[in-house]
């Protein structure tokens, strides 16, 4: 995790910090950030989960400021199917018990968007988590495009339950994702 007004572009090892599953800090210099309880309540509810990002996509809030839920429109977003659930809450959860509610919102999905606030998502590993990220907000853009034309039309139920998601859901698939991604980044990196 790294401290609440730091910039991704700037963070290296020194902005890091370790907590434990109690929110308390175990390794680094800064203040843990006070939404690491999106984390550890997510953790703490979802065994199988490797890897929690907390952001704050433009495109995913702003939508969710309309009321709008994020819609599994490509097939690279079957994923999310049904549907990307807005949690009521603009906030900073910045305690156990929101956290806890924001873990139970979430469920088993993959994302979960708080109103007018920013994007948590989850993974079995932290690159598919980000992955994740990355995918839910070019999934916002492409749903604000649609919308100009007309209504976004989530893909078909039965298509998805068939194995709709498979192929943009696979160890294969992130490792392409996140090799690419990481390519993106500036050399100092």
């Amino acid at each position: 995790m790294h401290d609440m007004g730091g910039t991704l572009e700037k963070v290296g090892p020194a902005e890091i910090v370790v907590i434990n599953i109690d929110g308390e800090l175990v390794e680094g210099d800064m203040e843990p950030p006070g939404e690491r309880f999106i984390h550890t309540e997510v953790y703490r509810s979802r065994p199988e989960v490797r890897g929690v990002v907390h952001a704050h996509p433009p495109i995913a809030v702003a939508l969710s400021a309309a009321g709008q839920e994020i819609l599994p429109i490509t097939a690279r977003s079957a994923q999310f199917a049904p549907r990307v659930t807005i949690f009521p809450y603009h906030g900073q959860v910045d305690n156990p018990p929101i956290g806890a509610n924001v873990a139970a919102a979430l469920g088993k999905a993959y994302a979960l968007v708080l109103r007018g606030h920013g994007s948590v998502t989850v993974g079995e590993s932290l690159e598919e988590a980000c992955i994740h990220t990355l995918t839910l907000e070019e999934t916002a853009r492409q749903q604000w495009i649609v919308a100009a034309f007309g209504t976004p039309q989530p893909l078909p139920a039965e298509s998805v339950a068939e194995g709709g998601a498979a192929p943009w859901h696979s160890p294969k698939f992130y490792r392409a994702a996140w090799s690419y991604y990481c390519a993106q980044l500036p050399k100092s990196f």
